[in-house]
Formats: structure tokens, sequence, C-alpha cells
């Protein structure tokens, strides 16, 4: 509704003109200029509601990240972004992946660079015994899901998938911990924290690699 009135006022068609319910041709610029009459012009008290104006933004954004062309440009701006907020070059593919998976979320790539998605750009420096204190078999599990994520299921999995597959996997491995205890562990393998976005997501927007390297840097503390 916002969108379509702001592209009236923004462009003009040679269609059709409507007065007062009737549709007729158009005349041409300058005769539309002479009839103008101030005197017939009345005012109206408009509110513009600035949310709507972020669900624009979004749409756009959305929009643009579809064309492979602006895809690519946005990529290289939120590269650009990532190194002067963090002093790192993420890999053009991490960028990518984040901005298609966050498509119709954000309305703007700063988004991407701020408190959420600090983890996606700085890899966290957890300890054994920050990992051990949440739970003690953190090593067969972090071992257990590396495995899952190095299977061909994994590859394209969606979000939903990649949990079923998670917990699929570790009931097939038995394990002693209960499946929120692991994901809590996963969790602060990956971002460094215990609470925020789910296991899977967290996966998706890393990438089935990036996941696999950090776990072994946990395994390896």
């Amino acid at each position: 509704m916002v969108e379509s009135s702001l592209s009236c006022c923004c462009s003009y068609s040679p269609a059709v003109v409507v007065d007062s319910g009737r549709a007729v041709t158009p005349p041409h610029w300058s005769a539309l200029v002479e009839a103008f009459d101030l005197s017939r012009v009345s005012t109206h008290s408009a509110i513009l509601h600035l949310e709507h104006l972020t669900i624009i933004a979004r749409q756009h954004l959305s929009r643009e990240l579809e064309d492979p062309v602006s895809l690519s440009h946005h990529v290289s701006q939120l590269i650009n972004l990532v190194s002067l907020t963090y002093n790192v070059v993420p890999s053009p593919e991490l960028a990518r992946r984040l901005l298609l998976f966050r498509k119709g979320h954000v309305s703007q790539l700063s988004e991407l660079v701020s408190a959420p998605y600090d983890f996606v750009w700085k890899r966290p420096s957890v300890s054994a015994a920050q990992m051990d204190s949440i739970n003690p078999a953190y090593a067969p599990l972090c071992a257990c899901v590396i495995r899952i994520l190095s299977s061909d299921e994994a590859e394209s999995a969606s979000a939903q998938q990649l949990g079923s597959l998670l917990r699929k996997g570790l009931q097939q491995e038995a394990s002693p911990t209960t499946f929120p205890t692991a994901m809590r562990s996963l969790r602060l393998a990956l971002t460094g924290q215990e609470t925020g976005p789910s296991v899977a997501d967290i996966i998706l927007c890393l990438g089935l690699t990036e996941t696999r390297d950090r776990l072994h840097t946990v395994l390896t503390a």
C-alpha cells in the first residue's frame, strides 16, 4: 500500500488520468501547467509511518539480492563494512551466504555488522574449562556433530532438516547429553555465547566448513 503510493508520487504514466471518476487522455504537460489552479488545492494532514519505510527498504533489498549483478555488488559492500568494523576480510562466500540467508529479514547491510552477527565475522575463543562446565561430554558431542555435518544429507539441508539430522545423529550415538544441553554446548563452541540463535541457523550462517573448523578448534583447545 505504502510502496504503491510512493510509486505514484514518484512516477507518471501517460496512459490515462482519472478526473472525477472519468478516464480521459492526459493533455500535454504545458496544458496541465496552464490549467493549474492553486485555489482548488486543499490541505490534508498526512502521517508517514516510519516503520513502513523499513518494510519498503527490506523488500527493495530482497529484490536486489535476487539479481546476480546486484548481489555481487552487495557482497562487495558487506565485505568492506566487515573489514572496517572488525578489521578482518571475510570470504565472498561467507558474505554471500549471510546475505541470502537473512534476505527478507534485514533492511540495510549495516544490520549485518551489528552485535547479533558478531559471531559470524569473529571466531570465538572458548576454553576447554568453559565447555566442560556446561557439558563434560562435549568432546564426543563435537566429534559426532562433525561427522553429521560431513554427510551428504547436510550439504543442502534446511534449518529444520539440520535440526532433525542433529537430533537423529545424537540419538544414534546414544549420547548421554540431553538434546537441550547438547545445543547449548554447540552454541557456545560456535558463537562463544550460551544463548542466541538456534544451532541450525548458526550452521547455515557459517556454512558447514566453517562450522566444522570451529568445532575442531574447540576439540584442540
